[in-house]
């Protein structure tokens, strides 16, 4: 049984069912119907994944990145797309959940402006024009951390006044490829609650009225 960290995602509950959820478990066929795939969500929001035989055997050669034969490479593809559906259909990133509550609440789509940063666009007022959030994704290293794996950002307008507060609470960073003197960036890896990224939205939304 493999465990599957979902990295601050949230699972869309209603969207289970649809999938095929009963419940809280999906069973599928693979390889032909010579195995079956559990998915399995837990009640604290974990994903749990199992593949076994027609005797209920655990099988994991699909997991070993030297496994080759048709086989294990059927049996992989079939559990790839099982779970890359459930990410795709019942889960929500950070980014995509912010995105849905500024959009749901001010209207307008995010615009992905850059063709060689297909995961980095802006979100903007439609009475203005102007930009109140620019969400990307970068290395960690680009916020001062020692490391070049990927995060999600937001990066929001604040009162100059305001961003040595705002530069003390948890997730925040100083402007990425905007004025650090009047923009800051919060990093979505689960340490700025969701309900604070919303509130600086609303703040950022507010700011570019000119």
């Amino acid at each position: 049984m493999r465990e599957y960290r979902l990295d601050g995602r949230i699972i869309l509950k209603d969207k289970l069912c649809e999938l095929g959820f009963d419940g809280r478990r999906l069973t599928l066929p693979a390889a032909e119907g010579a195995m079956r795939i559990t998915l399995e969500v837990t009640e604290d929001g974990r994903l749990f994944t199992e593949v076994t035989d027609s005797s209920g055997e655990e099988y994991t050669l699909h997991l070993v990145e030297g496994a080759t034969g048709a086989f294990v490479g059927q049996v992989r593809e079939d559990y790839t797309r099982a779970v890359g559906e459930f990410f795709d259909k019942c889960t929500l990133s950070p980014v995509q959940l912010i995105m849905r509550y500024a959009c749901g609440r001010y209207g307008g789509a995010p615009e992905y402006l850059w063709k060689n940063f297909p995961d980095n666009a802006v979100l903007r007022r439609r009475d203005t024009g102007r930009w109140y959030a620019v969400i990307g994704r970068i290395p960690r290293r680009k916020l001062g951390q020692d490391s070049d794996a990927p995060v999600d950002i937001i990066v929001f307008r604040a009162e100059p006044q305001r961003l040595e507060q705002i530069l003390k609470m948890p997730g925040c960073y100083p402007a990425y490829h905007m004025s650090k003197k009047r923009w800051f960036t919060v990093c979505l890896d689960g340490g700025a609650k969701f309900d604070t990224v919303c509130q600086m939205a609303d703040e950022s939304y507010k700011l570019a009225v000119k």
